[in-house]
This record gives C-alpha cells, sequence and structure tokens, in this order.
C-alpha cells in the first residue's frame, strides 16, 4: 500500500501525482530549483514516457501558468535525459528536434516548459 504527500494522489503503480511549488524563477534556474524542491518529497520535477502522462500534464498546464519538465542534459553522452536518469522514449506531436537537442555551452540543466 502507498501513500502520497498532502496535495497529491496515487495513479497507479505506486505513482503520485500533484502541484508541490510555484516559483517565479528564470528559465536556466528552473529545472534546477524544480529537482531540489521536489527532493523535498523524494519525488521529480514532470517527467513524460507516454501519451497518458502527456495528456494529463497538458491539461494541468491549463490550469497553471507552466509545468517544468525535468529535462536534464547529460554532459558525459551530450543527451537529453529525464531527472531520475531514465531514456526520453517518449515525443509529442509537437516534438520539434531543432529545439530538443543539447547544446554544448549550455551542459548544465535545461528547462523546456510544457505549453499547449
Amino acid at each position: 500500500h502507498c501513500s502520497c504527500p498532502t496535495g497529491f494522489y496515487l495513479v497507479r503503480d505506486g505513482e503520485c501525482r500533484g502541484l508541490y511549488a510555484t516559483m517565479l524563477l528564470a528559465n536556466n534556474a528552473a529545472t534546477n530549483k524544480a529537482i531540489t524542491k521536489c527532493n523535498e518529497i523524494q519525488g521529480n520535477p514532470v517527467i513524460i514516457h507516454n501519451d497518458e502522462q502527456q495528456s494529463y500534464w497538458t491539461n494541468i498546464d491549463k490550469t497553471s501558468n507552466y509545468v517544468i519538465l525535468g529535462l536534464v542534459c547529460n554532459v558525459i553522452t551530450m543527451q537529453w535525459e529525464w531527472a531520475d536518469g531514465s531514456q526520453v522514449d517518449y515525443k509529442p506531436p509537437s516534438y520539434m528536434p531543432s529545439c530538443c537537442c543539447c547544446n554544448r555551452y549550455d551542459i548544465n540543466h535545461h528547462t523546456i516548459l510544457l505549453n499547449s
């Protein structure tokens, strides 16, 4: 049996979803701060692996301003990966390759805002 932090709800397989904090930050600082904030509750920023998750967070985005995705650039492979170390294995219909590759000059965490 799994329980979720206050303000979150259990979706399935032990996955809890909810909005934890509101932050007003420049884009280049948002992912780092989101990862730190989520670590406070042993969580991760938004990670999307399938259509259901994409749909869920897109709908949440409509009720808030933006949702910070937990995309980080792996400085060894120079490839995007999720904040939990998992592979980016899902690309939404609006995926644009030109904006989704690591830039050698910006090898720190990067923010892409989910915006429908």
